[in-house]
């Protein structure tokens, strides 16, 4: 699969909608979550859009309306219908289905994020 600008366009609005912040307890920053889930995903088969959903899941979840809307105009329906399933933990799982997305549900819940 050939990756686009479309991800690393998806980069740079997640780290700004995670500039500052840093994992529960430590030092990391917090993107690196969602980095992670996003490379964790493309290894085991995700689509461009799966990958771009994963780098702002969290920031359709933690920004609101400001950055679903965002994202809704720069990436589809489809990547905000993927990344508002995170809204939604623990049924997160059952709303995707995939074991992309299955796989990345775990991860979260055993990160604890």
């Amino acid at each position: 699969m050939k990756l686009t600008p479309r991800l690393g366009q998806a980069l740079t609005l997640a780290i700004e909608a995670h500039e500052g912040q840093m994992r529960k307890g430590t030092n990391i920053p917090y993107i690196s979550h969602p980095i992670a889930v996003a490379s964790i995903a493309l290894e085991h088969g995700a689509d461009e859009d799966q990958a771009i959903a994963a780098l702002l899941h969290d920031a359709i979840e933690d920004g609101g309306a400001n950055y679903e809307n965002r994202i809704r105009v720069q990436f589809g329906d489809r990547v905000v219908g993927i990344g508002a399933c995170a809204k939604r933990r623990p049924t997160y799982v059952d709303c995707i289905g995939t074991v992309v997305d299955s796989f990345h549900a775990n991860l979260c819940i055993a990160r604890g994020s």
